[in-house]
């Protein structure tokens, strides 16, 4: 039988989230009022991917300080996100995500991801679509890497244009690994 351990919120105190879980065999049991301590994996997973996404932005801010920006928490948090639910637990070699959907995701496919924050070149939109643009005219835009999409195939990133304020998967991209075309 499933357990939940939750706060005594609405949606979980609701007749129908009750039903739900008698339909589904499923207790659910409450914390103490200000006692966030008693489901200590959830906080101290919270607690990390907070962290994670702090250092990302730290990172990022000494790296690229013109394009440092509060407002991109969530992007930070939701990258640590993703980043904490595939690493696996050395004890055990399964990540969150191997445990949750009961399948293995490859460990190959880290090789996708990239230090968040960092400039990316995106191609012109003429030249991926196989048109010709004027000889002196620039071939890409520097972009910011925002994370990896989750809607597209595991090698789309999403990407920041700075000139329009818009994140927006991207198909055609370089990446600037080590920061080396913008100025600390």
């Amino acid at each position: 039988m499933l357990e939940y351990l939750s706060d005594n919120g609405k949606s979980f105190t609701s007749q129908d989230f009750q039903r739900h879980l008698q339909s589904f065999h499923q207790t659910s049991r409450f914390a103490g009022v200000g006692a966030h301590h008693h489901n200590g994996v959830a906080e101290r997973s919270i607690q990390t991917i907070m962290s994670i996404a702090c250092t990302m932005m730290l990172h990022a801010a000494l790296h690229w300080p013109e394009v440092a920006n509060a407002a991109l928490w969530p992007l930070a948090v939701d990258h640590a996100t993703t980043i904490f639910n595939l690493v696996p637990n050395p004890a055990t070699g399964l990540s969150p995500h191997n445990v949750f959907t009961k399948t293995r995701w490859r460990q190959s496919d880290f090789q996708h991801f990239h230090v968040w924050g960092r400039p990316v070149y995106v191609l012109e939109k003429k030249i991926a679509d196989g048109k010709k643009l004027p000889r002196w005219q620039a071939r890409s835009k520097r972009q910011v890497y925002m994370g990896m999409s989750q809607k597209h195939a595991s090698t789309v990133p999403l990407c920041l244009n700075l000139e329009s304020g818009k994140i927006t998967p991207q198909f055609h991209v370089v990446f600037d690994e080590e920061f080396a075309t913008v100025t600390t």
